[in-house]
Formats: structure tokens, sequence, C-alpha cells
């Protein structure tokens, strides 16, 4: 819901209405924010990754919405249809969706390894 109003907010004028529709963006972003920060500390913390300091898993979260965000609306218009191609650790070239390139360069940034981490089975 709040992606549809951020749509609305910024693709018209600025009107009376924004002082309903701003707390109503604010709220639904830091709704969908927390929501997004809880899923990806899960999966971090399952594969053995934490935030790299001074960053939180609240700024990784703020900038993987980001980039879906941006993505999206890419994707909406078609100028997301084509691969990148990344070579892996055999040195072999592998197809890449440009947005699994940015967050796997978001996770470079924000993650680290936890120390001496041992998954649980």
């Amino acid at each position: 819901l709040w992606v549809g109003v951020w749509a609305l907010t910024v693709s018209t004028p600025s009107t009376d209405d924004d002082a309903i529709l701003g707390p109503a963006l604010r709220q639904g972003a830091e709704s969908a924010t927390a929501a997004l920060r809880d899923i990806l500390e899960h999966v971090s913390s399952s594969l053995g990754f934490h935030p790299v300091f001074p960053n939180s898993m609240d700024d990784f979260a703020v900038a993987v919405s980001c980039l879906a965000e941006g993505f999206a609306l890419r994707e909406r218009f078609g100028a997301n249809g084509h691969a990148l191609h990344l070579a892996d650790a055999d040195a072999q070239s592998q197809p890449w969706v440009p947005f699994a390139v940015a967050l796997r360069a978001l996770a470079d940034a924000y993650l680290e390894p936890i120390a001496r981490w041992k998954p649980s089975m």
C-alpha cells in the first residue's frame, strides 16, 4: 500500500493533500523497512553474517528497500531486460540480473561474516 501512496505523491504536483500523504508515506515506509529488517536479520544471521560497524541492519534494510523500489520502477517500464555477466570463483562467466549484482554489492558493503560462526542444524 505504501508504494502506491509513494507513487501517487511523486507523480502529482504538490497539493494540500501532502499534509495527509506525507505522514502516511513515512509511516508506511517505516513499517515496510521494519518488516524487511526483520527478514534480513533472520536470513543474514542464519547464513553467518551481521552488519559491519557502524552500520545497522536498519541501514541495510533502507538501502535494500531503496534498491528494490528503483528496480521495481525500472521493471515497470522494461528497463531491466538484460543480464550482466560476472565471473564466479572458477572464473566462469555467469549471467546475473542487474538487481542481483546490486544486491550483492550492498551485502558486501553492509555485511561481514560473524567470527567463529557455526551453522545450527
